[in-house]
């Protein structure tokens, strides 16, 4: 049989595509899971299904290397860790004892949906209920979050007054359980003269007294730590010289600011500040932009600056803990100002990352509530019984195809390229499949739908096929395979804009990957056999 140019497309295409399918298994990522932690362990808020990535700045390739690491530690030592991309770590409970136990992770071949694969499910005990929440709410904000950082397939909902959350396997439920309470204030440092000092809000100036422990407005005394109003912006004493008080107003918090649309933020190295930078566009509300021009445009220029900053720092914080101190320019106050990004620079890509997957979390909405997550419990899935199915229902396609290209063109070989059509085909969705989870987490994951959508796609194959037979031995069918093939197609595209998106990419990566590759190179040898 002579290789023509289709012929070497089609074996380069499928190469590529067993490598997109294969590598994972070849080149799994790092990291170790953690399976246990013992009574006495002091790990912060390290819990069971957390994924460790680093330990005293070394890589973790595997649970050889976690054992000689920590075989080396003293009771009391303290030894630092990137957990699920953030800062954490452990005290040695003993020496070369860290009070933990993990087990290799790697991501391996194709991940599955959770309605396929089963997974983890947490109950989540609310311990005490804020009076402005339910559990229906607390659930609908966790589902949220897991959306945010990319578990699509997560979901919450209440069971006997708790909150039961499914995870596929390998997540953890930690990466979204904390309140997320969003703060953005100005800091300024005003001076002292005779004990007093002048904060200036929007059009209006007020004074404050100090008498060296407190603070006296026109609303009441206060001391380090507390905070007070003027002009509807709350303001907190933060620190104090002999000629100098600080203090943090605040602009906007949970309620005043939503994510952009259509805006994902990033994380980036950047080589003038030599960090990596995180960046999280975010829409502010009426009263959060008139608080926002109010309190920056009180701000005085920075004395003797001349690159035209402010004397003040813009912070961000997430659950009172600082993620980022910012100068602020002075053009910001030229317009009105109804977006902004929330941002910040890290030393390392681990941190960056961590603080904006914090900040993706809690602009979902903050938890007031107290929970409890309790340790996880394997659940099936509920189509896991897909899988099989489709492997059958495939194996049958390829089997009836054969048997009908064999009985009716007396032709084995011819046959038995034929029924390798539909497999090449489903090949090439996987691996668009597996490419799109290298690139992202929000990758495409094969669920029930995409798996029903393959085998919708194989039976049109089986017809496609025929019809290329046909066409190819007695010059028929020529015009309505290939509208037939459009059709299909644009049904996948458009199928892919509804909630079953994932079947409709089935559809459409199917048929355009075998109308473009597949289909003529298996015309061009039917073409052969004819001859």
């Amino acid at each position: 049989m002579k290789m023509g140019i289709r012929s070497w497309i089609v074996l380069f295409a499928v190469l590529v595509a067993a490598w997109c399918l294969m590598s994972p298994l070849l080149f799994s990522s790092t990291g170790l899971k953690v399976v246990s932690i013992s009574g006495g362990a002091s790990c912060g808020n390290l819990r069971v299904g957390d994924v460790i990535t680093s330990m005293a700045g070394s890589g973790l390739p595997n649970m050889e290397d976690f054992y000689d690491q920590s075989g080396f530690v003293k009771k009391g030592e303290r030894v630092p860790m990137v957990v699920n991309g953030g800062p954490g770590g452990c005290t040695a409970v003993a020496d070369g004892d860290l009070g933990i136990s993990v087990e290799d992770v790697g991501r391996g071949w194709l991940r599955l949906g959770i309605d396929v694969a089963g997974g983890e499910k947490f109950a989540v005990r609310i311990t005490s209920l804020a009076d402005d929440e339910t559990p229906t709410k607390i659930a609908e904000i966790i589902k949220r979050r897991f959306d945010a950082i990319g578990v699509k397939d997560a979901y919450a909902v209440v069971e006997d007054g708790a909150v039961g959350v499914y995870l596929p396997k390998g997540e953890s439920i930690n990466s979204v359980m904390f309140p997320g309470a969003i703060e953005c204030a100005a800091e300024q440092e005003v001076k002292l003269l005779d004990g007093t000092a002048k904060i200036r809000i929007g059009g209006s100036t007020q004074s404050l007294s100090w008498d060296g422990k407190t603070v006296t407005t026109v609303n009441g005394t206060y001391k380090i730590g507390d905070i007070f109003e003027l002009d509807g912006v709350k303001i907190r004493v933060a620190n104090f010289t002999n000629s100098s008080l600080t203090v943090r107003e605040t602009i906007f918090d949970n309620g005043g600011v939503k994510k952009l649309e259509g805006g994902q933020g990033s994380v980036a190295y950047d080589a003038k500040s030599v960090s990596y930078v995180f960046s999280v566009p975010v829409e502010l509300d009426d009263e959060s932009s008139k608080r926002f021009s109010d309190v920056i445009g009180g701000l005085e220029p920075l004395y003797g600056s001349t690159s035209g900053v402010l004397n003040g720092l813009l912070l961000y914080y997430v659950d009172d803990a600082e993620l980022s101190k910012l100068s602020i320019p002075s053009s910001i106050l030229s317009s009105p100002v109804k977006a902004i990004s929330m941002t910040g620079g890290e030393r390392t890509m681990d941190n960056a990352v961590y603080k904006k997957k914090l900040l993706d979390v809690a602009l979902e909405g903050k938890i007031a509530s107290a929970l409890d997550a309790k340790d996880a419990a394997a659940f099936e899935g509920k189509m896991s019984w897909m899988l099989p199915f489709a492997e059958l229902f495939l194996a049958g396609c390829a089997s009836a195809l054969f048997i009908a290209v064999a009985a009716l063109y007396r032709n084995i070989r011819l046959a038995l390229f034929a029924a390798v059509v539909p497999i090449l085909e489903i090949i090439f969705i996987l691996a668009v499949a597996e490419m799109s989870q290298s690139l992202s987490a929000r990758g495409w994951v094969v669920d029930s739908a995409t798996i029903a959508g393959i085998c919708a796609f194989a039976a049109f194959s089986v017809l496609q096929t025929v019809m290329l037979t046909e066409k190819a031995a007695r010059s028929r069918f020529s015009k309505l395979y290939t509208r037939l093939t459009l059709a299909f197609v644009a049904v996948g595209i458009a199928v892919s804009f509804t909630p079953l998106n994932r079947f409709g990419l089935a559809l459409m990566f199917g048929g355009l990957l075998g109308y473009a590759i597949v289909k003529p190179f298996y015309e061009e040898l039917a073409s052969q056999f004819r001859r």
